[in-house]
Protein backbone atom coordinates (compact mmCIF):
# COMPACT_ATOMS: atom_id res chain seq x y z
CA UNK A 1 0.00 0.00 0.00
CA UNK A 2 2.76 2.43 0.94
CA UNK A 3 4.68 1.54 -2.22
CA UNK A 4 1.57 2.22 -4.32
CA UNK A 5 1.11 5.60 -2.62
CA UNK A 6 4.77 6.46 -3.25
CA UNK A 7 4.43 5.61 -6.97
CA UNK A 8 1.23 7.64 -7.18
CA UNK A 9 2.90 10.61 -5.47
CA UNK A 10 5.88 10.37 -7.86
CA UNK A 11 3.56 10.31 -10.88
CA UNK A 12 1.68 13.32 -9.53
CA UNK A 13 4.96 15.21 -9.09
CA UNK A 14 5.91 14.45 -12.71
CA UNK A 15 2.52 15.72 -13.89
CA UNK A 16 2.90 18.92 -11.87
CA UNK A 17 6.46 19.41 -13.17
CA UNK A 18 5.20 19.11 -16.75
CA UNK A 19 2.46 21.64 -15.95
CA UNK A 20 5.05 24.10 -14.63
CA UNK A 21 7.22 23.57 -17.72
CA UNK A 22 4.24 24.17 -19.99
CA UNK A 23 3.22 27.34 -18.12
CA UNK A 24 6.78 28.74 -18.27
CA UNK A 25 7.06 27.80 -21.96
CA UNK A 26 3.91 29.61 -23.06
CA UNK A 27 4.49 32.61 -20.77
CA UNK A 28 8.08 33.19 -21.91
CA UNK A 29 7.14 32.58 -25.56
CA UNK A 30 4.42 35.22 -25.23
CA UNK A 31 7.03 37.64 -23.86
CA UNK A 32 9.38 36.90 -26.77
CA UNK A 33 6.55 37.68 -29.17
CA UNK A 34 5.76 40.89 -27.26
CA UNK A 35 9.40 41.98 -27.52
CA UNK A 36 9.62 41.19 -31.24
CA UNK A 37 6.28 42.76 -32.12
CA UNK A 38 6.99 45.89 -30.10
CA UNK A 39 10.37 46.33 -31.82
CA UNK A 40 8.93 45.73 -35.30
CA UNK A 41 5.88 47.96 -34.84
CA UNK A 42 7.96 50.71 -33.20
CA UNK A 43 10.30 50.76 -36.20
CA UNK A 44 7.31 50.96 -38.55
CA UNK A 45 5.82 53.79 -36.45
CA UNK A 46 9.14 55.69 -36.47
CA UNK A 47 9.29 55.57 -40.27
CA UNK A 48 5.60 56.11 -40.89
CA UNK A 49 5.99 59.85 -41.43
CA UNK A 50 3.73 60.77 -38.49
CA UNK A 51 6.43 62.25 -36.21
CA UNK A 52 5.51 65.77 -37.34
CA UNK A 53 1.93 65.19 -36.20
CA UNK A 54 2.20 64.65 -32.43
CA UNK A 55 -1.40 63.51 -31.85
CA UNK A 56 -1.31 61.01 -34.71
CA UNK A 57 2.09 59.70 -33.61
CA UNK A 58 0.87 59.19 -30.02
CA UNK A 59 -2.22 57.35 -31.29
CA UNK A 60 0.03 55.16 -33.42
CA UNK A 61 2.23 54.35 -30.40
CA UNK A 62 -0.89 53.50 -28.40
CA UNK A 63 -1.93 51.11 -31.16
CA UNK A 64 1.54 49.54 -31.10
CA UNK A 65 1.22 48.95 -27.33
CA UNK A 66 -2.23 47.40 -27.65
CA UNK A 67 -1.28 45.01 -30.46
CA UNK A 68 2.16 44.02 -29.13
CA UNK A 69 0.85 43.34 -25.61
CA UNK A 70 -2.50 41.67 -26.21
CA UNK A 71 -2.02 39.66 -29.42
CA UNK A 72 0.83 37.39 -28.15
CA UNK A 73 -0.70 36.80 -24.72
CA UNK A 74 -4.13 35.93 -26.12
CA UNK A 75 -2.56 33.56 -28.68
CA UNK A 76 -0.41 31.74 -26.09
CA UNK A 77 -3.28 31.66 -23.62
CA UNK A 78 -5.47 30.05 -26.29
CA UNK A 79 -2.84 27.30 -26.61
CA UNK A 80 -3.06 26.66 -22.86
CA UNK A 81 -6.75 26.32 -22.17
CA UNK A 82 -8.06 29.68 -23.36
CA UNK A 83 -7.77 33.20 -21.94
CA UNK A 84 -11.10 33.03 -20.10
CA UNK A 85 -10.02 29.94 -18.18
CA UNK A 86 -6.68 31.50 -17.24
CA UNK A 87 -8.26 34.82 -16.24
CA UNK A 88 -10.78 33.02 -14.02
CA UNK A 89 -8.11 31.28 -11.97
CA UNK A 90 -8.33 34.35 -9.70
CA UNK A 91 -11.81 34.96 -8.39
CA UNK A 92 -12.92 38.13 -6.49
CA UNK A 93 -11.98 37.75 -2.82
CA UNK A 94 -12.44 41.24 -1.37
CA UNK A 95 -15.03 43.99 -1.30
CA UNK A 96 -14.77 47.47 -2.80
CA UNK A 97 -13.46 49.09 0.39
CA UNK A 98 -10.62 46.56 0.71
CA UNK A 99 -9.80 47.04 -2.97
CA UNK A 100 -9.62 50.81 -2.41
CA UNK A 101 -7.18 50.26 0.48
CA UNK A 102 -5.05 48.06 -1.79
CA UNK A 103 -5.01 50.79 -4.44
CA UNK A 104 -3.69 53.25 -1.84
CA UNK A 105 -1.09 50.71 -0.73
CA UNK A 106 -0.01 49.99 -4.31
CA UNK A 107 0.28 53.64 -5.31
CA UNK A 108 2.34 54.46 -2.22
CA UNK A 109 4.61 51.48 -2.84
CA UNK A 110 5.15 52.54 -6.48
CA UNK A 111 6.08 56.12 -5.50
CA UNK A 112 8.55 54.72 -2.95
CA UNK A 113 10.02 52.45 -5.65
CA UNK A 114 10.32 55.49 -7.95
CA UNK A 115 12.34 57.26 -5.27
CA UNK A 116 14.60 54.26 -4.57
CA UNK A 117 15.29 53.48 -8.24
CA UNK A 118 15.97 57.18 -8.82
CA UNK A 119 18.70 57.00 -6.16
CA UNK A 120 20.11 53.84 -7.78
CA UNK A 121 20.12 55.55 -11.19
CA UNK A 122 22.15 58.44 -9.73
CA UNK A 123 24.61 56.15 -7.93
CA UNK A 124 24.96 53.73 -10.87
CA UNK A 125 24.35 55.76 -14.05
CA UNK A 126 25.78 52.97 -16.22
CA UNK A 127 22.60 50.98 -15.51
CA UNK A 128 20.69 53.41 -17.69
CA UNK A 129 18.57 56.16 -16.27
CA UNK A 130 14.81 56.41 -16.26
CA UNK A 131 14.81 60.17 -16.13
CA UNK A 132 11.92 62.46 -16.91
CA UNK A 133 10.88 62.82 -20.54
CA UNK A 134 10.57 66.43 -21.57
CA UNK A 135 7.73 67.47 -23.82
CA UNK A 136 5.33 70.36 -24.23
CA UNK A 137 3.06 71.17 -21.29
CA UNK A 138 0.04 72.36 -23.26
CA UNK A 139 -3.32 70.67 -22.66
CA UNK A 140 -3.43 68.56 -25.84
CA UNK A 141 0.14 67.27 -25.43
CA UNK A 142 -0.29 66.35 -21.76
CA UNK A 143 -3.67 64.70 -22.47
CA UNK A 144 -2.18 62.57 -25.26
CA UNK A 145 0.79 61.64 -23.06
CA UNK A 146 -1.53 60.54 -20.25
CA UNK A 147 -3.60 58.49 -22.71
CA UNK A 148 -0.58 56.86 -24.39
CA UNK A 149 1.70 56.46 -21.37
CA UNK A 150 -0.85 55.90 -18.57
CA UNK A 151 -4.27 54.73 -19.78
CA UNK A 152 -3.19 52.31 -22.53
CA UNK A 153 -0.34 50.63 -20.54
CA UNK A 154 -2.49 50.36 -17.42
CA UNK A 155 -5.19 48.46 -19.29
CA UNK A 156 -3.10 46.44 -21.76
CA UNK A 157 -0.14 45.52 -19.55
CA UNK A 158 -2.32 44.54 -16.59
CA UNK A 159 -4.61 42.49 -18.81
CA UNK A 160 -1.58 40.78 -20.37
CA UNK A 161 0.62 40.21 -17.28
CA UNK A 162 -1.64 40.19 -14.21
CA UNK A 163 -4.58 38.78 -16.14
CA UNK A 164 -3.44 36.21 -18.69
CA UNK A 165 0.23 35.43 -17.92
CA UNK A 166 -0.32 35.35 -14.16
CA UNK A 167 -3.36 33.14 -14.80
CA UNK A 168 -1.24 30.74 -16.88
CA UNK A 169 1.33 30.56 -14.07
CA UNK A 170 -1.24 30.30 -11.25
CA UNK A 171 -1.29 26.49 -11.41
CA UNK A 172 2.38 26.63 -10.30
CA UNK A 173 1.49 28.43 -7.05
CA UNK A 174 0.53 32.03 -6.34
CA UNK A 175 3.99 33.07 -5.12
CA UNK A 176 5.62 31.66 -8.26
CA UNK A 177 3.03 33.35 -10.49
CA UNK A 178 3.54 36.75 -8.84
CA UNK A 179 7.37 36.66 -9.03
CA UNK A 180 7.72 35.21 -12.55
CA UNK A 181 5.08 37.50 -14.09
CA UNK A 182 6.82 40.49 -12.42
CA UNK A 183 10.20 39.26 -13.71
CA UNK A 184 8.87 39.02 -17.29
CA UNK A 185 7.23 42.43 -16.90
CA UNK A 186 10.49 43.96 -15.69
CA UNK A 187 12.66 42.41 -18.39
CA UNK A 188 10.50 43.93 -21.11
CA UNK A 189 11.32 47.48 -19.98
CA UNK A 190 14.04 49.39 -21.79
CA UNK A 191 16.83 50.18 -19.31
CA UNK A 192 18.23 48.16 -16.41
CA UNK A 193 17.00 50.75 -13.91
CA UNK A 194 13.59 50.76 -15.58
CA UNK A 195 13.55 46.96 -15.44
CA UNK A 196 14.36 47.05 -11.72
CA UNK A 197 11.50 49.47 -11.04
CA UNK A 198 9.11 47.48 -13.25
CA UNK A 199 10.01 44.25 -11.43
CA UNK A 200 9.33 45.84 -8.04
CA UNK A 201 6.07 47.40 -9.19
CA UNK A 202 5.14 44.10 -10.86
CA UNK A 203 5.46 42.38 -7.47
CA UNK A 204 3.14 45.01 -5.99
CA UNK A 205 0.61 44.60 -8.84
CA UNK A 206 0.77 40.81 -8.50
CA UNK A 207 0.19 40.90 -4.74
CA UNK A 208 -2.84 43.15 -5.20
CA UNK A 209 -4.13 40.92 -8.02
CA UNK A 210 -3.92 37.68 -6.04
CA UNK A 211 -5.25 39.28 -2.83
CA UNK A 212 -8.24 41.04 -4.38
CA UNK A 213 -8.80 38.56 -7.21
CA UNK A 214 -9.61 41.55 -9.44
CA UNK A 215 -7.78 43.35 -12.24
CA UNK A 216 -9.34 46.79 -11.77
CA UNK A 217 -7.29 47.68 -8.64
CA UNK A 218 -4.02 46.83 -10.42
CA UNK A 219 -5.09 48.88 -13.45
CA UNK A 220 -5.85 51.86 -11.19
CA UNK A 221 -2.47 51.62 -9.44
CA UNK A 222 -0.68 51.28 -12.77
CA UNK A 223 -2.54 54.27 -14.20
CA UNK A 224 -1.88 56.44 -11.13
CA UNK A 225 1.82 55.57 -11.18
CA UNK A 226 2.25 56.33 -14.90
CA UNK A 227 0.14 59.50 -14.64
CA UNK A 228 2.42 60.59 -11.80
CA UNK A 229 5.43 60.01 -14.10
CA UNK A 230 3.84 62.25 -16.76
CA UNK A 231 3.02 64.94 -14.19
CA UNK A 232 6.60 64.70 -12.85
CA UNK A 233 7.90 65.35 -16.36
CA UNK A 234 5.64 68.41 -16.65
CA UNK A 235 6.74 69.62 -13.20
CA UNK A 236 10.42 69.15 -14.12
CA UNK A 237 9.95 71.47 -17.09
CA UNK A 238 7.66 73.97 -15.35
CA UNK A 239 9.25 74.38 -11.91
CA UNK A 240 12.77 75.20 -10.79
CA UNK A 241 14.96 72.45 -9.33
CA UNK A 242 13.89 73.47 -5.82
CA UNK A 243 10.21 73.53 -6.82
CA UNK A 244 10.48 70.13 -8.48
CA UNK A 245 12.15 68.67 -5.38
CA UNK A 246 9.31 70.00 -3.20
CA UNK A 247 6.76 68.57 -5.64
CA UNK A 248 8.33 65.11 -5.56
CA UNK A 249 8.94 65.06 -1.80
CA UNK A 250 5.34 66.16 -1.15
CA UNK A 251 4.06 63.31 -3.28
CA UNK A 252 6.45 60.88 -1.60
CA UNK A 253 5.36 61.92 1.90
CA UNK A 254 1.65 61.77 1.03
CA UNK A 255 1.98 58.38 -0.64
CA UNK A 256 3.92 56.92 2.31
CA UNK A 257 1.24 58.14 4.74
CA UNK A 258 -1.48 56.58 2.56
CA UNK A 259 0.51 53.34 2.24
CA UNK A 260 1.03 53.01 5.99
CA UNK A 261 -2.62 53.82 6.67
CA UNK A 262 -3.82 51.26 4.13
CA UNK A 263 -1.47 48.58 5.50
CA UNK A 264 -2.79 49.17 9.01
CA UNK A 265 -6.41 49.12 7.82
CA UNK A 266 -5.85 45.91 5.82
CA UNK A 267 -4.27 44.27 8.84
CA UNK A 268 -7.21 45.28 11.03
CA UNK A 269 -9.57 43.81 8.42
CA UNK A 270 -7.42 40.62 8.38
CA UNK A 271 -6.48 40.89 4.72
CA UNK A 272 -3.20 39.02 4.19
CA UNK A 273 -1.20 40.63 1.39
CA UNK A 274 1.63 38.12 1.80
CA UNK A 275 -0.58 35.07 2.19
CA UNK A 276 -0.19 32.82 -0.86
CA UNK A 277 -2.07 29.68 -1.89
CA UNK A 278 -0.20 26.69 -3.32
CA UNK A 279 -3.01 26.00 -5.85
CA UNK A 280 -2.51 22.23 -5.59
CA UNK A 281 1.14 22.50 -6.66
CA UNK A 282 3.25 20.46 -4.24
CA UNK A 283 6.57 21.05 -5.98
CA UNK A 284 9.22 22.78 -3.90
CA UNK A 285 10.30 26.32 -4.70
CA UNK A 286 13.75 25.05 -5.69
CA UNK A 287 12.26 22.61 -8.22
CA UNK A 288 10.13 25.34 -9.79
CA UNK A 289 13.11 27.70 -9.99
CA UNK A 290 15.17 24.98 -11.70
CA UNK A 291 12.37 24.42 -14.21
CA UNK A 292 12.30 28.17 -14.89
CA UNK A 293 16.04 28.69 -15.42
CA UNK A 294 16.37 25.50 -17.48
CA UNK A 295 13.58 26.50 -19.86
CA UNK A 296 15.10 27.26 -23.32
CA UNK A 297 12.39 29.80 -24.19
CA UNK A 298 12.87 31.68 -20.92
CA UNK A 299 16.65 31.78 -21.41
CA UNK A 300 16.19 33.06 -24.99
CA UNK A 301 13.83 35.73 -23.66
CA UNK A 302 16.36 36.86 -21.03
CA UNK A 303 19.19 37.02 -23.58
CA UNK A 304 17.07 39.02 -26.04
CA UNK A 305 16.04 41.54 -23.36
CA UNK A 306 19.65 42.03 -22.22
CA UNK A 307 20.74 42.61 -25.84
CA UNK A 308 17.88 45.08 -26.26
CA UNK A 309 18.99 47.02 -23.17
CA UNK A 310 22.68 47.06 -24.08
CA UNK A 311 22.26 48.01 -27.72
Amino acid sequence: MKRLQAVKFKDEMLIQKKAVKRSVLYSSFACIMILALNLLLSILAAYSGTRNNFVLYMLLLAGVSIISMLAPTFICSHLQGGWRKNMRRYKPRCGKFDCMLMVLFGFGACILLNFLTGIIAQLLPWLGGSGASYFGNDFVTVTMMIFTCAVVPAVCEELAFRGIIMGMLARCGEDFAVVVSALCFGLLHSSFTGALFAFGSGIVFGIVRKTSGRLLPTMLIHFMNNAFAVSASVAAKTFSNEGYSRFFLSFLTLSLVLMLFSLYALRVRKIGLLKFKKRKCQLSTGTKVMVLISSPTFLVFVVLTVIDKVF
